[in-house]
C-alpha cells in the first residue's frame, strides 16, 4: 500500500507536531527543575551566609577573655592599695560575709582622715582597676573644723569559681 503525497505530508506534519509537543513538555520540565534548583541554591546560600555570620560571632566570642579575678584576698589587695597611697595608718577594713552570693568577696573600707588629692587617687584607682571591682555605698564626709575628709565604701570582687 502506497501512500499518497498528501498522506505523507500529513504524517510528517503530525510527527513534527508530536516532536514539537514532546520537546515543549521536556523544556517545561527542565525549566521547572531549574527553578527548583535555583530555589534550593538560594536557600543554601542563605544558610551558608548564616553559618558564616555565626562563625564570625563565634570567633568574636572566643576572643573575649574571661573575667580576670584577683588571686589574693580582697583584704590584702586593699591593704596593698593603702600602702601604695601611704594610707595604711588611716585604713580600717571589715570583711563583709553575710548576704553575699557565692563567688563574691566583699570588704568595707574606712579611710580617715584624707585630703582631697588622696580621695581622688583612691577613686581613680577603684574606677580604673583591672580586674573590675564593684564599689557600693560610697560616703564622703568632711571632718568638722578641718579641710580633711572621711571616706567609707564597700568593695566587692568576683572570686574564682
Amino acid at each position: 500500500m502506497e501512500l499518497s503525497q498528501r498522506e505523507k505530508i500529513l504524517i510528517a506534519f503530525m510527527l513534527l507536531l508530536g516532536i514539537v509537543f514532546l520537546s515543549s513538555l521536556i523544556l517545561q520540565k527542565v525549566e521547572e527543575q531549574q527553578e527548583s534548583l535555583e530555589k534550593r541554591t538560594n536557600i543554601q546560600q542563605l544558610q551558608f551566609k548564616n553559618v558564616q555570620k555565626l562563625e564570625r560571632e563565634w570567633r568574636q566570642v572566643n576572643q573575649v577573655r574571661p573575667l580576670a579575678t584577683i588571686s589574693r584576698s580582697l583584704t590584702s589587695y586593699m591593704e596593698s592599695m593603702a600602702r601604695d597611697f601611704n594610707l595604711q595608718q588611716q585604713l580600717q577594713l571589715n570583711a563583709i560575709n553575710s548576704g553575699n552570693s557565692a563567688g563574691i568577696e566583699g570588704v568595707e573600707i574606712r579611710l580617715n582622715p584624707l585630703n582631697l588629692d588622696q580621695m581622688f587617687d583612691i577613686i581613680y584607682f577603684l574606677e580604673n582597676n583591672r580586674p573590675v571591682l564593684l564599689v557600693k555605698k560610697l560616703e564622703i564626709n568632711t571632718i568638722p573644723g578641718s579641710q580633711l575628709l572621711r571616706m567609707t565604701f564597700q568593695v566587692f570582687k568576683q572570686t574564682k569559681s
